[in-house]
């Protein structure tokens, strides 16, 4: 496109449209923008040879930000256009980028030509959309957007034409649709991007228990009410009636209160706004309008943190500390999280794609219908089992001894704090919140179920959530099934879990680690290195191969017959057998497809995902086939026969199971010796891809040194998690910019190292980790384990290839450990207790025989063994090393962190304690102000000192508190306040408070903004420590709680709102 005038898109679209036009630059094509001018208008801000950005005006006051991109080729070329979109995007304003990036993201985004490798280009693109929150939004249709067209062996298909939106949008349009469409007269695939305002409406009879509604007092009064109205039945029929019964009053109660509690918190701001604008006025307020004020303020905290409970229900955010008021994430997470699982298009059985949502529940309803039929299997030839026999007989009494209350109470505690309901639609955190109300009849109930062996059907009934495997999924094969079984069922399981995997030490061969207690899936990551360079250098002439196999939906597959049989055949008490056979048994499914239920499907196998005694059923059945390897095959070499025991060994798991290997997913390594024709013939022999690297547990296994380019899908991963999170850059000065920069856009101080950050926090520092400082650490775990665990897996192969000291390294090349290795202490002693010197000289240097000699020997000394030198309770030996590395006096002001302030007040402290505040004394001393002198007109010098004992306003605020009652002492110094500082002092908490927010007073009359009278501050500092003086109410024990919310029903501090 040379040059477009006002006849050509008259040509093209016809009259009512408008244009926009970029001239082609070079081989490279132009750019055209068309709008309607009946329905909006596109106002052009910039526009270069790579883009043309714009703000673009519907009828009403809906405006975007939209910019069209046609990216250079060049990754120098991309950088400018990153950097015009960035500089050009308004900050307010939702956007919308669109267009041909030239730029690749991941691996799926590819097919043919060279293997992508994460690179810097896919590393800047990445960086361009965490730093203006853009987010792909997915697409339907072909995979990929250009084509070289070429030949088939030649071609190239990459996915180079995306749209990227504003996560504003994705949280407003969540039936928002990106079309790849069908490729004609291009090589590149026209892309379309639709809205549809609201999203999908969707209605489901499916209750579910909401943690907000334990903070009304009148929730406690609902439950009480049902659970107290007469049934009949047994223990479990009655609990299932009063728990339905209970959740539908607690749910047409508050009908709508989610929605009167948004419009209330945006009254009682405007209210207390108003309120405080009087109080700062001379007359300032009268007795019945402070009153109000309390109380607006009272009902403004607890509605926002009963708001901040709700989203923090539906984000379901784990790692982010609890008491986290960031509504908006938790908003941002939910809304991601639905449009993450919803399932927008799907292909029938012929090919044919749908997007009705009828035919869609169709579709997935059959599958897996169909995919929980038993499979039959066969029970000859079963390895022997003799060896766990032996080791329950040791523990039939643990596995079916008597059930109590304290053990069903314990299960309920176990479980987490929000996990997804069931079909009942009943949470841990309802049987937590109203145990007092409802503990008799659930511990009765579960009793119940241990004195008769008998499981009420419908606590078995388990809604299924279909979670993606892969990047738009078109295949209901493409989804991975999670049960959401229901609470009273999960307890029940819980118990039994807890009684299990005491004992699986001894019954799960070792090769076998993860579930299982005492064993680390590390030790068999180190052992897999340890065959890849084994097949790098053995010189056998059979030569290796390792075969990866995927077991197809393993749990969705595995027969009851077989776990049926498992248990029995080693020797688990018939009681136990069956309660964990009627808990497995005849579950009832229906499928959630976008917030729909599907029609009920009754299972005849399998494992539930989310049921917490799958994983330990599934190791138990696949014993199996550790037992015949270790039984009958011992034989190694990259050989056909070899091959086909192999293979016979699989097949004969699988007909004992049920199971099915999914070739596709299989595959298989040669080493280096192996002839070429071979790999060929034993690939085809055992139907898998024949590759030269291989995945296992996470981590890439290759026979040669690893490269840059190999941990380019580590790095692709941690990105993707930064574009969720907003970080711009992988590197430390995260952590410093997370610290010191307010604004991102703007350069600030960095007030302290990172090394010093990184100290623990009695010894001066904040406790962050570097991740350098971990290396020696893990190591001394795994050598700590070596030294301890003489008979592990591991330990048992590594001390034949290195000997039985772990400390090889520490000779010099060349010398050989065969010497001493296998040698006691006793070899090196004589018959008279004496050291046995010559012998000594003969393995060690003299100056370590020196240093040995020198050591006494006692005649009736017990046996060595081996303990380290300090062993605190709790922490493990990864962190006892960590923390050996760190070295000095514990720092007084460790104290801070001790007392119960909120993190901001904490880091606020540790800041003074380290003197890196910026007050005026501090900026003169680095000659960055010529100011001295208190800004708030106090005519002192303002150093540490003075804001934190002598500043008038603290002391006016400390004034205030005394006058409602919360007295705290004066002090002349920091020196003399740090002395007398105590862990569980009163006046601490609101002390260090009182100082925290006289310093952000001062910084707002510093920079000129709203100055906060010291009443007002003062009723924020005892609100701010109200726990500290106030007990909870009851109901809010077990719900997310704002930092801030007073619970005093006498009196309640003012908060300054805006």
């Amino acid at each position: 496109m040379e040059h477009w005038n006002r006849v050509d898109v008259d040509r093209l679209v016809g009259r009512c449209w408008d244009f926009c036009f970029q001239p082609s630059s070079g081989r490279a094509g132009g750019i055209l923008v068309l709008w309607k001018s009946l329905l909006g208008t596109f106002q052009v801000s910039f526009q270069s040879n790579q883009c043309i950005i714009g703000t673009l005006r519907r009828s009403g006051s809906l405006a975007w930000d939209i910019a069209v991109v046609y990216a250079d080729n060049n990754m120098y070329g991309r950088r400018q256009l990153w950097e015009d979109i960035s500089n050009h995007l308004s900050t307010t304003l939702p956007h919308v980028v669109g267009g041909d990036f030239n730029c690749i993201l991941d691996h799926g985004e590819k097919k043919g030509g060279k293997p992508f490798l994460y690179s810097q280009s896919a590393g800047e693109m990445g960086d361009f959309m965490a730093a203006n929150d853009l987010v792909d939004p997915g697409f339907s249709g072909p995979s990929f957007t250009w084509t070289n067209n070429k030949d088939a062996r030649s071609r190239i298909f990459s996915r180079l034409d995306r749209f990227l939106v504003s996560s504003s949008i994705l949280e407003e349009y969540q039936e928002l649709w990106v079309v790849h469409l069908t490729r004609l007269a291009s090589n590149h695939c026209p892309i379309l991007c639709s809205f549809n305002v609201g999203g999908r409406k969707t209605s489901s009879n499916w209750i579910k228990f909401e943690d907000v509604w334990t903070t009304f007092p009148r929730a406690w009064q609902i439950v009480a009410e049902k659970w107290n109205v007469l049934d009949s039945g047994t223990e479990a029929a009655k609990l299932q009636r009063k728990c339905s019964r209970s959740l539908k009053a607690l749910f047409f109660w508050s009908r709508n209160k989610m929605d009167r509690m948004n419009r209330l918190k945006e009254d009682l701001y405007e209210e207390i706004r108003i309120l405080q604008e009087l109080e700062c006025s001379p007359s300032g307020l009268t007795e019945v309008q402070s009153e109000t004020l309390r109380y607006k303020v009272q009902l403004l905290k607890s509605t926002l943190a009963r708001i901040t409970t709700w989203w923090g229900q539906r984000a379901k955010v784990r790692w982010i500390e609890e008491g986290d008021e960031n509504t908006h994430f938790f908003h941002m997470v939910a809304s991601a999280r639905r449009r993450g699982n919803a399932i927008e298009y799907l292909t029938h059985l012929d090919g044919r794609p749908t997007i009705d949502q009828t035919e869609i529940m169709s579709i997935v309803h059959g599958f897996f219908a169909k995919k929980w039929q038993n499979t039959p299997i066969t029970v000859s030839g079963w390895p022997s089992l003799d060896a766990q026999v032996d080791c329950l007989d040791r523990n039939a009494g643990m596995l079916e001894g008597e059930i109590t209350r304290e053990e069903v109470w314990g299960a309920v505690r176990s479980l987490g704090p929000n996990p997804a309901p069931g079909r009942d639609g009943i949470t841990a955190s309802f049987f937590k919140a109203f145990w007092e109300i409802v503990g008799d009849l659930v511990s009765s109930a579960c009793l119940e179920f241990f004195s008769t062996g008998n499981m009420e059907p419908s606590w078995k009934e388990t809604v299924v959530v279909l979670l993606p495997k892969v990047k738009n999924p078109t295949h209901p094969s493409n989804f991975r099934p999670i049960s959401l079984c229901q609470t009273i069922y999960k307890i029940v399981a819980k118990i039994l879990v807890n009684r299990l995997k005491g004992i699986l030490p001894g019954l799960i061969s070792e090769e076998q680690a993860a579930f299982v207690h005492g064993r680390s899936i590390s030790d068999h990551y180190l052992l897999g290195q340890e065959v890849m360079n084994k097949f790098k250098t053995s010189k056998a002439a059979k030569g290796w191969m390792a075969m990866k196999v995927d077991m197809e939906q393993a749990y969705d597959k595995m027969s009851w017959h077989t776990l049926e049989l498992v248990l029995l055949k080693m020797g688990f008490p018939q009681t136990f057998c069956s309660w964990v056979l009627n808990c497995v048994s005849a579950p009832r499914f229906t499928i959630s497809v976008n917030g729909m239920l599907t029609d009920g499907i009754s299972a005849d196998c399998g494992f539930r995902q989310g049921c917490p005694l799958s994983p330990y059923l599934f190791i138990l059945c696949s014993e199996l086939l550790s037992l015949h390897f270790q039984q009958n095959y011992r034989d190694l070499g990259a050989t056909i026969p070899n091959t086909r025991k192999l293979l016979t060994i699989l097949e004969d798991y699988c007909s004992w199971t049920g199971q099915r290997i999914n070739r596709n997913k299989s595959a298989i390594l040669f080493s280096k010796r192996v002839q070429s024709s071979t790999k060929h013939r034993l690939a085809r022999l055992a139907g898998c891809r024949k590759v030269e690297e291989m995945d296992y547990l996470g981590i890439k296994f290759v026979m040669c040194r690893l490269t840059k380019a190999d941990f380019g899908p580590l790095l692709l991963k941690l990105h993707n998690y930064t574009l969720a999170w907003g970080t711009r850059h992988l590197s430390l000065k995260i952590f410093r910019r997370f610290l010191w920069e307010h604004d991102p856009n703007q350069k600030s101080l960095h007030y302290a190292a990172w090394g010093n950050l990184t100290r623990p926090r009695h010894l001066g520092g904040l406790g962050f980790h570097a991740s350098r400082n971990w290396i020696g650490p893990l190591r001394a775990r795994i050598t700590w384990d070596f030294l301890c665990k003489p008979g592990g897996l591991f330990q048992r192969c590594m001390r034949h290839k290195y000997g039985a000291w772990p400390w090889g390294q520490d000779r010099n090349r060349g010398d050989s450990i065969e010497d001493i290795d296998g040698c006691l202490v006793e070899e090196f002693i004589n018959p008279g207790m004496e050291w046995n010197r010559p012998k000594l000289l003969q393995c060690f240097g003299t100056p370590l025989v020196d240093r040995i000699c020198e050591v006494r020997i006692w005649a009736n000394a017990d046996r060595d063994s081996l303990e380290l030198i300090t062993c605190p309770v709790g922490p493990s030996v990864s962190s006892i090393c960590y923390n050996s590395q760190f070295h000095g006096k514990s720092y007084p002001a460790y104290v801070f962190f001790k007392i119960g302030l909120r993190p901001r007040e904490r880091i606020f402290w540790w800041r003074v304690s380290k003197d890196l505040l910026p007050t005026f004394m501090w900026l003169h001393r680095r000659r960055l102000g010529a100011a001295t002198t208190c800004p708030i007109e106090c005519n002192q010098l303002e150093d540490l000192d003075h804001i934190t004992t002598q500043c008038q306003q603290l002391k006016n605020i400390l004034l205030r508190l005394d006058a409602w009652g919360f007295p705290t002492p004066s002090f002349s110094s920091l020196e003399e306040l740090m002395q007398h500082l105590k862990i569980g002092s009163r006046w601490a908490k609101l002390y260090c408070a009182a100082v925290f927010h006289s310093w952000g007073n001062r910084n707002a009359i510093r920079h000129g903004k709203t100055v906060i009278p010291c009443t007002t501050l003062a009723a924020r500092v005892l609100g701010s420590t109200s726990q500290c003086f106030f007990p909870l109410y009851r109901e809010q024990r077990v719900t997310r709680q704002s930092s801030g919310l007073f619970h005093s029903p006498s009196w309640c501090p003012p908060l300054l709102v805006g």
